[in-house]
């Protein structure tokens, strides 16, 4: 249920399809005879690609559970970084950050933001062409580290038991843009971690 699904979708939508064809009998012959009689039939086979157009101006959330079994671990982590990579073929811009959450407490503990500022998107959208479709070749990749401070690695190893993604996302110069099913959202991470445990075995 999408009360306000008009303000994303760009309406109306086309509501006719025109197309045009030529038939030829017995192409590269010339003296070949056909009989046309009033019960003949012509098939003809038609195959349409309807992209995704719209006009997006929203934000998402998705929450991920956060399994670390050790709820000490942050005390023997010396330093921590995030590491990423990422490639947006969507002609859209993304501006996604993440929020540390204890559940139980029902509190935030922290936000982890990628960009420097909120008003401008941290993954621009693909480039498109006269017809809203990306350009591949002007897609740029985004890659970055994320340093943790102290309080961010105890909230993320010892407080926090989930990850809310939140994603704001607008179409590219705020134009209708087209959604194909080729495009891909590329986006790698990794947790460099430095642990210093020293435990007796006695």
């Amino acid at each position: 249920n999408v009360p306000n699904i008009d303000q994303l979708m760009r309406f109306p939508p086309p509501d006719s399809l025109y197309s045009e064809g030529e038939a030829i009998a017995n192409p590269g012959s010339t003296d070949a005879q056909n009989f046309m009689l009033k019960n003949s039939r012509l098939r003809v086979g038609i195959e349409v690609e309807i992209p995704l157009s719209f006009e997006a101006n929203l934000q998402i959330r998705d929450t991920f559970k956060l399994d670390i079994k050790d709820t000490k671990a942050g005390d023997y982590v010396e330093y921590a970084n995030l590491h990423y990579r990422i490639r947006n073929e969507f002609p859209v811009n993304i501006g996604p950050y993440l929020i540390l959450y204890d559940s139980v407490a029902g509190v935030n503990l922290d936000t982890i933001y990628l960009a420097e500022s909120l008003s401008e998107p941290f993954i621009k959208a693909a480039p498109v062409d006269a017809n809203g479709i990306t350009i591949y070749s002007q897609v740029q990749e985004y890659t970055g580290v994320i340093q943790f401070d102290r309080e961010l690695i105890d909230n993320f190893f010892n407080a926090a038991n989930k990850i809310i993604v939140v994603g704001s996302f607008s179409s590219y110069q705020n134009e209708n843009v087209v959604i194909l099913s080729t495009y891909k959202f590329d986006f790698r991470f990794n947790l460099e971690a430095q642990i210093n445990h020293q435990t007796s075995f006695e």
